[in-house]
């Protein structure tokens, strides 16, 4: 990649990628990468394979009222370092024509063997066990790709709580050649409320065992949610939230550190601080270099709503 940095987001329904050269103060011009007409080309997440390529993953999200078209899960590659995009000519994987019966939030790593595996949130031919339950369940599916994202597998489960909602997966790849995926789970009964919450877990797709991430006490029936983890070159681990238990009105980006097995959870800060009446969205991170790490989230800091990032310092622990 060059020492130049890309970034992805969605913006009125479309999907971009902008880029800044090594170096440079300012990023380029967005580039439009996922375009759906019938709907939103929704939730961009980028993957750098080990021979330069670039995957973008989206998904589409059809128009309530366009029942003809289906939740996809898409891709468009980047052989120019984010420059230019072809995108696929068909979907990787196609749900239903509903919001009940959808696939979300697609994310992707590349494995030591050139192995890529895709995981999403999926709601399509998910059953309830419990007939009356008024929760729609979700499953985190897993798809793998041995050919540089020509040909796909089938997707198979590889994270469920029955009549729960396992959702935004994140992958990393740990020490071992081990994948682990970070998820939020509304299935954590929180032991004072007494009522399930959202909470980040962590699950090991090989054998579908997860464990709750965080082994700090929080706010009884806040929810921290939407995470997103990363691994050092250290080998500790990073896992962002969004979050309310400062205030249930609002929520924050809160950034915890985890051990070299993505458990025990701690330490938390909070990039943006505490802006006032302002809320911190659908937030990520990205791992700089050996000491820095980019806290990215949807924001409003003095009166101007978009994209914000800030540079920490990892500091060892005393």
């Amino acid at each position: 990649m060059d020492g130049a940095l890309l970034c992805c987001f969605e913006k009125r329904g479309r999907s971009y990628v902008i880029r800044k050269e090594s170096g440079a103060n300012d990023w380029g011009d967005p580039v439009m990468v996922g375009d759906f007409r019938g709907g939103a080309a929704a939730n961009p997440e980028l993957c750098v394979l080990h021979d330069g390529q670039v995957f973008l993953f989206w998904n589409e999200r059809p128009r309530q009222q366009e029942r003809e078209l289906r939740f996809t899960i898409r891709l468009s590659r980047s052989r120019d370092g984010g420059r230019t995009w072809q995108p696929r000519p068909e979907p990787i994987y196609i749900a239903g024509n509903t919001s009940t019966e959808g696939c979300w939030e697609p994310a992707a790593i590349q494995m030591p063997s050139g192995e890529i595996r895709l995981v999403f949130a999926n709601e399509f031919l998910v059953t309830s066990d419990s007939p009356n339950s008024d929760i729609r369940p979700q499953e985190i599916k897993m798809m793998t790709s041995t050919d540089q994202g020509e040909t796909w597998t089938e997707g198979r489960r590889v994270s469920f709580r029955p009549d729960h909602r396992d959702g935004m997966p994140v992958p990393v790849l740990l020490e071992g050649e081990q994948m682990v995926i970070a998820i939020e789970d509304n299935g954590v009964v929180d032991s004072l409320a007494e009522k399930h919450v959202f909470r980040p877990a962590i699950v090991d797709p090989q054998s579908s065992s997860r464990w709750e991430a965080l082994v700090v006490d929080s706010p009884s029936a806040c929810s921290i949610a939407a995470p997103y983890i990363v691994r050092l070159p250290s080998g500790a681990t990073l896992l962002s939230s969004q979050s309310n238990e400062d205030d249930p009105s609002h929520t924050r980006m809160v950034v915890y550190v985890g051990d070299d097995h993505a458990r025990d959870f701690c330490n938390r800060s909070l990039p943006f601080g505490l802006p006032p009446k302002a809320n911190c969205k659908w937030n990520s991170l990205f791992v700089l270099n050996e000491d820095h790490v980019i806290a990215i989230s949807n924001t409003t800091i003095d009166g101007v709503s978009g994209l914000w990032c800030v540079t920490g310092k990892v500091v060892p622990h005393p």
